[in-house]
């Protein structure tokens, strides 16, 4: 079996499901090779809607004896909307998406990882504080968690990966700005100093897309601008 041949076949036959997925998907899972769990994420991300083909390839279980993490978001609510931390990842996947045009490749590919799992560590982080869900801390989880399945399934070099990390440590900070856009001069220097290799810029960016997949409203995404360019005042003083 050509594996990448039969994924790729999946992808272009559309969003709705048919009965040669059904059973092309059957295939590869009987079929699986040592690079299955790769291929069947890293290559959807290379497509222009890769949000749409992580969806179908989900619904049709491709994932679940690699990546048993999403079926384990699927079923926690991100929140009191309905939306499970799976269906809320993916939603951040489309932001991505829907402005790629103005990323650069190399970026584009750790952006995509990054909305997929920078809420994997929702899974052990979730309690319930005075009757409100909550999940303190759970972008460390979603570190330690990420890191444990890219190296095991080999998605990307060590660089990016340092990256990856990166953004989803700190993709919290800029969404605790923007609900209180108050930071001293220090704590904006802390904030870049946190960031791998000053890229503040990438962690603000994602934060964006993380916001954008719950809302489009401009009066909350503005702060997230104050603060890339106040970032870039502090390093150009």
């Amino acid at each position: 079996m050509d594996e990448v041949q039969f994924i790729n076949r999946l992808i272009v036959s559309g969003i709705n499901i048919t009965k040669d997925d059904l059973n092309d998907a059957k295939i590869i899972r009987e079929e699986a090779s040592s690079r299955t769990a790769k291929n069947l994420l890293m290559i959807p991300l290379y497509y222009k809607w890769s949000a749409f083909i992580i969806r179908k390839f989900y619904r049709l279980k491709l994932y679940d004896d690699y990546y048993p993490e999403f079926r384990m978001m699927d079923q926690i609510d991100q929140n009191k909307r309905g939306v499970t931390v799976f269906e809320h990842s993916i939603r951040v996947l489309n932001e991505v998406d829907k402005h790629f045009e103005n990323l650069y490749c190399g970026e584009l590919l750790i952006f995509r990882l990054a909305a997929v799992f920078h809420d994997v560590g929702k899974i052990n982080t979730m309690t319930v504080i005075d009757g409100k869900t909550r999940f303190l801390g759970h972008e460390y989880d979603s570190v330690y968690m990420t890191e444990q399945i890219i190296d095991k399934y080999g998605l990307i070099y060590k660089p990016d990966k340092t990256i990856l990390l990166n953004i989803i440590q700190n993709h919290m900070a800029p969404l605790q700005y923007q609900r209180k856009p108050n930071w001293t001069i220090a704590a904006i220097q802390n904030f870049i100093h946190k960031c791998f290799d000053r890229r503040y810029d990438m962690v603000i960016k994602f934060a964006e897309f993380d916001k954008r997949a719950s809302t489009n409203n401009e009066e909350y995404i503005q702060p997230l601008y104050d603060l890339l360019d106040k970032c870039n005042g502090v390093m150009n003083d």
